[in-house]
């Protein structure tokens, strides 16, 4: 079944009435009561008795549950509370059971970290020493990549190629980005250019090794031709 937000008011309440009023056959038939036709489908649905009670604000928050995020959902409960009149209503209880968080144990982690080195065969020992042999050197890049917060395809890094920063990168074995999910397009190309410049290399990121590392579940949902506000939206 379709669900509607109930910010879209008229879409919400013509589907309240379609779900409650047999026999629809058209829009006329749904906006007549007693034999007067209203305007506007939150009329009919009030001269219905609909609106009386809170039961259709709980199944609206019960099918928003299924589908919006928490903020989300919180704005749509603030949305009936400001809007719709409830006479007494609150957010819907969780279900299922809560995870229970272990807590880190790092003597069972290096016990586990020391087989899985010990299994690794010698080309991944090669590469996993060096990894290991950057990140010791502290040659990570604290100061990232001098971004501009509002990225743009045509917006540059403003890292100067002087800088102590630019040096890091320059001497940097091995560059990890994490949480390169809330990355953009545009922000992975002026890393790609500001690399491609400090090492005097066009080849993609200056040739430098580069690890990226994140949680893909939460890139956003591609909308086609949409604006940055209904990709969030969405």
């Amino acid at each position: 079944m379709y669900v509607v937000n109930v910010k879209h008011a008229e879409r919400f309440y013509l589907r309240m009435l379609l779900l409650h009023v047999p026999g629809a056959t058209s829009y006329k038939f749904l906006r007549t009561v007693d034999n007067i036709i209203y305007d506007i489908f939150k009329q009919v649905a009030f001269h219905h008795h609909f609106l009386n009670s809170d039961e259709e604000w709980h199944h609206c928050l019960h099918d928003a549950s299924t589908y919006q995020m928490p903020k989300q959902l919180r704005q749509t409960f603030a949305f009936i509370l400001c809007f719709c009149n409830p006479s007494s209503i609150g957010l819907p209880v969780p279900t299922g059971n809560a995870i229970e968080v272990q807590l880190h144990n790092q003597d069972d982690e290096r016990e586990e970290a020391e087989q899985r080195i010990s299994s690794l065969n010698r080309e991944q020992l090669v590469a996993f020493e060096t990894f290991t042999r950057a990140i010791g050197n502290n040659n990570e890049n604290d100061s990232g990549f001098k971004l501009p917060v509002h990225l743009l395809y045509t917006s540059v890094s403003s890292m100067r190629p002087t800088s102590p920063e630019a040096d890091k990168l320059r001497q940097a074995v091995l560059i990890i980005i994490d949480e390169i999910t809330m990355l953009t397009k545009d922000g992975l190309r002026c890393i790609d250019s500001l690399l491609r410049d400090l090492m005097n290399n066009d080849k993609p990121f200056g040739d430098k090794v580069i690890i990226i590392g994140g949680d893909f579940r939460q890139t956003l949902p591609v909308v086609p031709r949409g604006t940055r506000a209904s990709v969030i939206e969405s």
